[in-house]
């Protein structure tokens, strides 16, 4: 069982050095909040602000960088699962194969089964990847980051490309399964109706260097949130309330 903790979310200064030149790039700078138990956060910032730096960062794939993050009052390091923006699935391995590689020895192929059956793909476990859609790919990545088990659950964009359709059933099993299996998670979009749609709470982000320009809940029932006319009145809210949102999408 994944820890029932809030998880902070500390980067004092993460730079980069220009090849061959001293000079510095920072990328992020004072950038401090906290991802509650079991809540939904959708970061929403302009491309090239450093989003997929701040992900890396947080999963532990670039550890150059000062601060923490860490489960509240604990030492211990968060368990940590990523869907990238590429499903990155293995085509020398079947679908099942590609989500069991990520299982611990306590876990069994129920668990796989479980999964597949909630995103609607079970009749493809067999399957290799080559053989499935865009769609379908990113669904297997999404089982395989939530088959760890991860205090904090991190997508990149996962259904950047995907047509609309698509798009919306994709959101729509994520939510089913993130409510049948809730983890807290950080996802990173540039599409703010998606981010309504799926967020407990909104995170703003600036250019670089990047920071938090605001932080706003979304006052929508999830019940409701299949309500388009509603997400687009929030949307339109937040657009007039914040004139400084438009620059970021």
């Amino acid at each position: 069982m994944a820890a029932m903790m809030d998880i902070l979310i500390n980067i004092k200064h993460k730079a980069y050095r220009t090849p061959n030149s001293n000079t510095e790039n920072v990328v992020i700078k004072d950038l401090k909040f906290t991802l509650n138990n079991k809540e939904f956060i959708c970061l929403v910032g302009p491309s090239g602000c450093g989003k997929s730096t701040l992900l890396n960062t947080i999963a532990g794939l670039d550890t150059n960088f000062q601060g923490k993050i860490a489960i509240e009052n604990q030492k211990t390091t968060p368990n940590i699962g990523y869907v990238f923006q590429n499903p990155r699935l293995l085509p020398w391995r079947t679908i099942r194969e590609n989500i069991e590689l990520v299982l611990s020895n306590t876990q069994t192929t129920k668990t796989v089964d479980i999964l597949l059956e909630a995103m609607q793909l079970k009749h493809l476990a067999e399957c290799y990847p080559q053989h499935l859609s865009l769609g379908m790919s990113r669904r297997i990545s999404i089982i395989r980051a939530f088959a760890v088990n991860p205090d904090i659950l991190l997508m990149d964009e996962p259904f950047v490309s995907l047509d609309a359709p698509n798009a919306r059933q994709v959101r729509k099993l994520l939510l089913s399964l993130w409510q049948q299996r809730p983890h807290s998670i950080l996802f990173v979009t540039h599409d703010l109706r998606e981010a309504i749609t799926l967020a407990d709470r909104l995170v703003f982000l600036s250019k670089s260097p990047m920071k938090i320009l605001s932080e706003i809940q979304v006052p929508i029932a999830r019940e409701a949130r299949e309500n388009e006319a509603l997400i687009e009145n929030f949307r339109q809210q937040l657009i007039t309330n914040h004139p400084n949102i438009n620059a970021l999408l």
